[in-house]
């Protein structure tokens, strides 16, 4: 070797040991692309060479010129360039392009050789985590686990446990679940997730479903009838009532029988079945209708409303009555005051008869005598319903004569003759 190389070897290795500072590059497995940039527009706008080389830990050149302005490419290795720029390009970055530290030269047109800052890159990754489950089906009350293998990941990553996509309050890599209810049934899955692989980011399991068998009966009763019902996973198949042992009512999901003391002192039973399992009950405290307290509230409210009822009803009646009663004595009293009142006329026009003598008074007699004897009786005698008027058609009716008509022997002789008969 020359001592011109001698020189270029002791000038880069002085260059290295005066205090050059590294640079980190981040990316995350799955880009596309990173870029580790070098800015050589402090030395030099037009090198005359570019070239990259990998270090190892003590940044000692390993892999020298992977790329450089001769070959700027090299398998996911790319050299782009601009002004004042010589970029390194890693094509879909892997977790092993992790920790390694690649380094830039530029020589100038005077021949220098400057080494820029070296740069470590950190490739940061997250596996999908595995789901087992120790049974997909299990009879309620039994006991499931399921296990989410903690995966591989830089950052170190946390477990996240889902069922049909609700959030489980748990941690840890095992879910366990005992005395299994039909609430527990559903798609399980667990979530890995970390610092840098969050969101839509982070990675899911595979799904896991749990179906937990189960069936449920229920016997009530009310009034005069017991209904059994059935409920369950899988579908209930028949809905049964046995009496002493015997069915004697069928249903799909219900079935309901009417109770009374013969039944109700036997031994009543609901009963209920799937493709899997089976319940019953007993009804208890069966009691018909009749049987059952009626002093309680509800039923002193309905006697007070049914009193109320027909204490109204007699009130409407007694008023109807009151009211006929009040009409027919006041149609009554009209007639008679209106009867009353034709005499009183009668009688003043007689008066008049007796101290005049002209046409218009003997027409109003005789009006007021045609309408006595065909309007006022036969109401008093219809609409009132009393006996015989004490003025009949065959009476003949006097009245006194009033001082002021009396008159002297030669004025009544003068004056013309009339009857006082009233009726002919």
């Amino acid at each position: 070797m020359g001592l011109k190389g001698i020189l270029f070897i002791v000038y880069i290795q002085s260059l290295v040991a005066h205090g050059q500072t590294t640079f980190n590059q981040t990316a995350k497995e799955g880009d596309a692309e990173v870029v580790i940039t070098c800015d050589y527009s402090q030395f030099t706008s037009t090198p005359d060479a570019i070239q990259w080389d990998e270090l190892n830990e003590e940044e000692v050149t390993i892999n020298p010129g992977i790329v450089n302005d001769k070959r700027m490419e090299n398998g996911r290795f790319q050299l782009h360039t601009a002004p004042g720029e010589a970029s390194l390009v890693i094509l879909h970055p892997l977790r092993n392009d992790s920790h390694r530290i690649f380094r830039c030269q530029i020589q100038t047109a005077d021949g220098l050789i400057k080494l820029l800052s070296p740069s470590m890159l950190t490739v940061y990754y997250l596996d999908q985590p595995r789901l087992n489950a120790s049974a997909s089906t299990a009879y309620e009350g039994e006991t499931v686990t399921f296990t989410c293998s903690k995966p591989d990941g830089d950052p170190i990553p946390y477990i996240t446990w889902y069922n049909d996509g609700q959030k489980i309050n748990t941690n840890g890599n095992a879910l366990k679940i005992e005395s299994a209810t039909m609430d527990d049934s559903g798609i399980y899955t667990c979530k890995a997730e970390s610092d840098h692989f969050k969101g839509v980011d982070a990675k899911t399991s595979a799904v896991k479903q749990l179906e937990v068998f189960y069936m449920i009966a229920t016997f009530n009763h009310e009034d005069c009838f017991a209904t059994c019902t059935a409920e369950g996973h899988p579908k209930p198949l028949s809905v049964l009532i046995l009496q002493d042992g015997e069915v004697v009512k069928k249903g799909e999901n219900t079935a309901t029988i009417e109770i009374n003391d013969e039944i109700c002192s036997s031994n009543l039973t609901c009963y209920a079945e799937n493709e899997k399992l089976n319940a019953s009950t007993s009804l208890e405290n069966c009691r018909p209708k009749a049987d059952m307290p009626t002093d309680g509230p509800t039923e002193n409210l309905k006697v007070l409303d049914d009193s109320f009822q027909v204490g109204t009803v007699g009130l409407l009646i007694v008023a109807i009555i009151i009211a006929f009663i009040l009409g027919s004595v006041l149609t009554c009293y009209i007639a008679q005051r209106r009867l009353r009142e034709v005499h009183s006329k009668y009688k003043n026009l007689q008066c008049q008869v007796k101290t005049q003598s002209n046409v218009d008074v003997y027409s109003e007699l005789n009006r007021v005598q045609f309408r006595t004897r065909t309007q006022e009786r036969k109401e008093i005698e219809i609409e009132c319903q009393t006996p015989e008027s004490p003025i009949s058609s065959s009476q003949e009716v006097i009245y006194e004569e009033p001082r002021d008509c009396i008159k002297s022997q030669k004025e009544r002789v003068a004056e013309p003759h009339y009857s006082e008969q009233l009726y002919d």
